[in-house]
């Protein structure tokens, strides 16, 4: 019963972002990474086995399995190069199979937009009894992407036992391998 309840809200608070003026403004004003990332992972969250369907079945172009292995986070599943004003090979979505996450993946970003972008989304919560909440900012070093920051929004009802996580790491270094990942799920607080 809770987790159909849990589902329920979901449906509401993407059905909420998907008629809001927030979103129809965002998705136009944003880059193509934080419009991907509301369009296609936020709005979809509840229900990510059918936008997989929905990709193989209009059979959309995707990566073949040894070189998806490098977008799902070392579980199994589906990567599609996604076009970005009409060119292919800077966006990257990624549906790990049988896991509630959607990943949107820039091989280059404006760091700084894009993290002030994914902020503006997800710092409020679209309907009144969810709650959003910051979980986490934090700077890593890393070989491939030089100095990192993620930054970690959970939304949900007070004590609930499962929350929306919505995750973005960045990283300002001109040569890194990545320098934006969002990722949305559903998972424990």
């Amino acid at each position: 019963m809770k987790l159909r309840a849990f589902t329920n809200i979901i449906a509401i608070a993407t059905l909420a972002y998907s008629t809001t003026n927030y979103a129809q403004e965002a998705a136009i004003k944003s880059d193509s990474f934080i419009g991907s990332y509301l369009t296609i992972c936020m709005q979809n969250l509840n229900n990510l086995e059918a936008l997989r369907s929905r990709l193989i079945q209009n059979q959309l172009p995707k990566f073949p399995p040894a070189q998806a292995e490098n977008f799902l986070m070392g579980m199994e599943g589906d990567a599609w190069p996604r076009p970005q004003d009409g060119v292919l090979g800077n966006l990257v979505l990624a549906l790990p199979t049988g896991k509630n996450i959607c990943a949107i993946y820039a091989r280059r970003a404006n760091h700084n937009e894009v993290e002030q972008q994914f902020i503006k989304l997800v710092e409020k919560t679209p309907i009144p009894f969810l709650v959003a909440e910051r979980k986490s900012d934090t700077y890593n070093d890393t070989p491939a992407n030089g100095r990192t920051r993620t930054i970690t929004f959970t939304w949900g009802a007070p004590n609930a036992d499962r929350k929306l996580r919505f995750v973005l790491t960045t990283s300002a270094l001109e040569t890194a391998a990545l320098q934006a990942l969002a990722t949305a799920s559903i998972g424990p607080d």
